[in-house]
């Protein structure tokens, strides 16, 4: 007794192709064969189709027979790739030969490519495409008085190549610029080590931190105008006088400048205090107020005087201290006896002519203005505006309570009045 085949009816349907291991197989909606309607909510894919006894007939292995109802889905099938052509075939069911046409179509075998190993004695092994190139260069080379031997290898071609990298490179390293760290450091260095021999000048390389070489370094110097001291100036060449202000205005050392410029200008040059040069006669008041104003050289009195108008107090002349002056210049001979000379301690004048402490003084004079300018910028504390609110507070009730007693007051004048009246 023979097994009764499955039969299922698929509409909207359309050949599916798998390419490893290659097969076909058919797609669609599953169709009621009592009413015939489908239903689009359940695709369904057969097995591999083995036969095709007709256009619309279709078998697997497993022997289920596939009918197609209807044309198959034009639309799918051409986003599934199928040509134009392909699709006139299959447009009313599978043709006869559909497996050889679907295997030529995605499947394709692939064409013969030429060899890469392939030789033909024909052809000339001396061909270089590159030489025409070649010979160009060295034409132009010749022209422009190059001395660069050339040759036809590849070898010499590819140094030449590296040869003009390594240039590029030299010369962009070569070109680095100074950032602004790096001059500030040199600055330093050089107003620390001054440099004269080569190993001092290893010294400032190594403060700079950015990894630059001595040359670098003493170009950057001279470029910065910087000159060695040979020796040949005095040792007060550190307090000298600058030639222009370089300070950021506002600051100590911004004064600072400015002072010993203003200094330098008007005693021309010279640090001498010609007021020093005044003597005290018969022990009189008024020789320390005596000058000489027709001198060029002021001193730095007069300076101090532009900055601080108000009046100086007077210096009276101490009485006890020209008597021991006076004893010890009466016998020299004494105290040459008597062992070696004691040097007396630094006095508060000698502590004003001191650049150094004169540089200190306005230092802290200039710390002690931002302070008190800082003070007077900063916010107002929330606790005088609370104190205010509770003045006008406590004011206004007052005012209401004055207005209520007058009103009270004006009240018992008019029944009084009419009182009266009655």
């Amino acid at each position: 007794m023979m097994s009764k085949r499955k039969t299922i009816i698929l509409r909207y349907w359309l050949p599916v192709v798998t390419t490893s291991p290659f097969s076909v197989k058919v797609e669609g909606f599953l169709c009621d064969p009592v009413s015939s309607r489908s239903d689009k909510s359940q695709p369904y894919r057969s097995s591999a189709i083995v036969t095709a006894e007709g256009p619309r007939a279709l078998y697997s292995r497993s022997g289920t027979e596939y009918l197609l109802d209807g044309p198959a889905d034009l639309r799918e099938c051409k986003r599934k790739g199928f040509s134009p052509a392909l699709l006139d075939l299959f447009e009313g069911g599978f043709p006869r030969h559909y497996e050889q046409l679907l295997r030529e179509y995605f499947c394709p075998k692939p064409k013969p490519v030429p060899c890469d190993d392939f030789e033909d004695e024909e052809l000339d092994a001396t061909f270089d495409p590159f030489k025409e190139k070649r010979e160009k260069q060295r034409r132009r080379a010749e022209r422009e008085g190059s001395k660069e031997s050339w040759s036809d290898s590849d070898v010499d071609v590819v140094k030449l190549k590296s040869a003009k990298k390594l240039v590029k490179v030299e010369k962009k390293a070569a070109k680095r610029r100074w950032t602004k760290k790096e001059v500030e450091d040199l600055k330093i260095a050089l107003g620390s080590i001054i440099p004269h021999a080569d190993n001092q000048w290893e010294n400032v390389a190594k403060a700079v931190r950015g990894n630059r070489t001595v040359e670098e370094c003493q170009e950057a110097a001279a470029e910065l105008g910087w000159k060695p001291n040979n020796g040949e100036e005095e040792d007060g060449e550190e307090n000298a006088f600058p030639l222009h202000v370089q300070a950021k205005k506002g600051t100590a050392k911004f004064e600072i400048q400015t002072d010993k410029f203003a200094r330098n200008f008007m005693m021309n040059g010279e640090e001498e205090d010609e007021f020093e040069n005044i003597v005290p006669q018969n022990g009189s008041q008024k020789a320390n107020s005596l000058a000489d104003l027709t001198m060029g050289n002021l001193d730095d009195s007069f300076m101090e005087a532009m900055r601080k108008p108000n009046p100086a107090s007077v210096k009276r002349p101490n009485k006890r201290k020209l008597l021991q002056q006076t004893a010890f210049t009466l016998d020299d001979s004494a105290s040459e006896d008597n062992g070696p000379h004691v040097e007396e301690p630094n006095t508060a004048e000698d502590e004003e002519d001191d650049p150094q402490h004169r540089e200190n003084i306005q230092r802290y004079v200039h710390g002690l203005q931002k302070s008190k300018l800082n003070q007077s910028k900063r916010p107002l504390s929330k606790k005088p505006r609370r104190l205010n609110e509770d003045v006008v507070r406590q004011v206004d009730q007052l005012a209401q309570m004055e207005a209520l007693k007058e009103r009270n007051r004006l009240d018992e004048e008019m029944e009084d009045h009419w009182s009266s009246d009655g």
